[in-house]
């Protein structure tokens, strides 16, 4: 590199790296508008590197009050509408980074923006299961195969959890490198903590959307075959979500009115988790687990379905918790039971919360921080050998 294009490097390195995160128009704030928010908000704050962050929302969400970034409003009802609001964008405000989430939507980011003669770094962000992704309609299996051809063409590729960046790389014929960037989560330990006396007790708890996703069904079945052994056990459910009715009848079919509760959403589910002798989830599919790590934050034990992906890359030790086979009722019964009649271990609790710690949002942003500043600094490089 000759001195000028030092002076290009160097220059570049010293003003903030300019980051747009783009959200899908979702009804809900869950998964990955509230992951964009706090990795978002965290990244504006940042001291070195520097970061000068935007969000690009299609929807108003009364959870984002005053962010540390930049919000801008588009409009886009469906995935195809979001390409084409990315480039009025960009054609106001440059940007060095946009992150996009799930292939789908990147794919047509990327498309339109080679169509449009830019070459804007696109980050690929893989929060779910591409499988599921990729068998919602014939649009998506069409879209999907080009994920081989067009990976190369990313800026980067960034996936929530080990198993599924194994997974998206296999996909992507195994010559793209998916690096793996966990979700930050909240350290709910941080102010309380289970209790000896609850680690003792017959409560579980599960904290996910009422959604067929998260496997509440299948959680529900399960417990029968608990409280036929355990007659005071309890299993408290918080969330919202559609799947309500058909889990309000699931109950009442079971005879399990007195033995699970839908709490409803709460927004710091605390107070549930430390009341609780285990954390339970019968998830179909995860990108990473969030709720698996808060209830570790707090020293809970988890039983898990063993699905694609997350919960295998989190549970990694016994006294983190055990995994059963995914859709299978009476495997997580048979879990549950083994939780009940087991002698409690107070001392595990410290190792589940510095296990979760490795999720708290300084550590993982500034991995993400370090990734983008990286890609800059790449980029810069490949410029100057041109």
């Amino acid at each position: 590199m000759n001195d000028h294009q030092r002076h290009i490097t160097d220059n570049a390195a010293a003003r903030p790296l300019r980051v747009l995160y783009v959200v899908p128009p979702s009804k809900q704030f869950a998964g990955i508008e509230r992951v964009t928010d706090e990795i978002a908000s965290a990244l504006a704050e940042f001291e070195n590197p520097r970061f000068a962050v935007s969000v690009l929302y299609f929807r108003d969400y009364p959870e984002v009050v005053d962010p540390a970034y930049s919000v801008i409003r588009g409009e886009a009802e469906r995935t195809r509408h979001i390409p084409g609001a990315v480039q009025r964008v960009l054609d106001g405000q440059g940007f060095d980074i946009v992150v996009v989430p799930q292939f789908e939507i990147a794919f047509l980011c990327l498309l339109q923006d080679r169509l449009r003669g830019r070459r804007t770094n696109i980050v690929l962000h893989l929060h779910g299961n591409p499988e599921i992704e990729r068998a919602v309609s014939l649009k998506s299996r069409v879209l999907f195969a080009f994920l081989k051809p067009a990976a190369p063409r990313f800026a980067g590729v960034i996936a929530v959890s080990p198993g599924l960046a194994r997974h998206a790389s296999a996909m992507m014929g195994g010559g793209v490198e998916v690096a793996h960037m966990p979700n930050p989560v909240r350290q709910l330990g941080d102010h309380v903590q289970v209790g000896e006396g609850a680690l003792g007790g017959r409560n579980f708890v599960t904290v996910a959307r009422l959604a067929y996703q998260k496997g509440h069904d299948i959680a529900i079945t399960a417990f029968r075959r608990v409280v036929d052994e355990f007659p005071d056990a309890r299993l408290t459910i918080v969330g919202e979500g559609p799947e309500r009715p058909k889990l309000e009848a699931l109950i009442e079919r079971l005879g399990l009115g007195d033995n699970v509760r839908l709490a409803g959403m709460v927004a710091d589910p605390s107070a549930e988790l430390s009341a609780a002798r285990a954390f339970v989830t019968a998830s179909r599919w995860e990108g990473f687990g969030v709720a698996i790590v808060e209830a570790m934050s707090v020293g809970l034990p988890v039983v898990a379905a063993k699905c694609d992906f997350g919960p295998e890359d989190l549970i990694v030790a016994p006294e983190l918790g055990v995994l059963a086979e995914p859709g299978d009722p009476d495997a997580l019964a048979q879990a549950m039971i083994r939780q009940l009649q087991q002698e409690p271990h107070p001392e595990h609790v410290g190792i589940r919360r510095r296990h979760a710690a490795a999720s708290a949002k300084a550590a993982v942003v500034a991995r993400h921080a370090a990734y983008l500043a990286g890609l800059r600094l790449g980029n810069l490089k490949e410029g100057a050998r041109a």
